[in-house]
């Protein structure tokens, strides 16, 4: 996850990988949304997760380094220059709670990435943007910890996939980005 590490995929990543890919050559960016979703009304509106996680969001924001980028990739590929840009979306479990055996080891998979990532994002985030301590956060992640391993909540992350190629010159295409 690029957490917040550029202002502008289009400008800081794809303008960039454009300039640098010999033509016809591909470039891929995945990324997740930070916010979480649940399709079938088992996240309550006070689930501490997602309550964090669109703290973290909002925090981020305001440092002017959104996490929510994932939704421009797509856009951000195309105005660089690239061609046959494709977007697919997945929705990746927080936890083991789906049923078929490999979306639930996704799930468990995920879920100890989450768990060993969480302490650093929210520390750095609620410290600069809130001033909150260390104790505060961590009374907050007390709750986020638990909640992220609760499987009666089925939420998930959204994960975008996309692909762009950098037209070849008999296609008619750019050499290099519009900068």
């Amino acid at each position: 996850m690029a957490l917040g590490a550029w202002e502008s995929f289009e400008i800081d990543v794809a303008r960039k990988a454009f300039d640098h890919l010999e033509p016809g050559g591909w470039f891929e960016a995945q990324e997740l949304l930070p916010t979480l979703g649940c399709d079938d009304g088992s996240m309550p509106d006070d689930y501490a997760p997602n309550l964090l996680f669109n703290d973290l969001e909002d925090c981020a924001r305001r440092e002017q380094r959104p996490l929510d980028v994932a939704k421009t990739y797509k856009q951000g590929l195309i105005n660089a220059g690239f061609v046959d840009v494709t977007e697919q979306v997945y929705k990746i479990p927080i936890n083991g709670w789906p049923k078929s055996k490999n979306w639930k080891t996704l799930g468990d998979l995920w879920n100890v990435n989450c768990l060993d990532a969480i302490q650093g994002v929210a520390m750095a985030l609620l410290h600069r943007a809130r001033g909150l301590k260390r104790h505060q956060i961590e009374i907050h992640l007390m709750d986020t910890r638990r909640g992220l391993s609760d499987k009666s909540v089925h939420a998930y992350q959204s994960c975008y996939v996309v692909l762009g190629r950098k037209p070849r010159p008999d296609e008619g295409g750019a050499t290099t980005s519009e900068c």
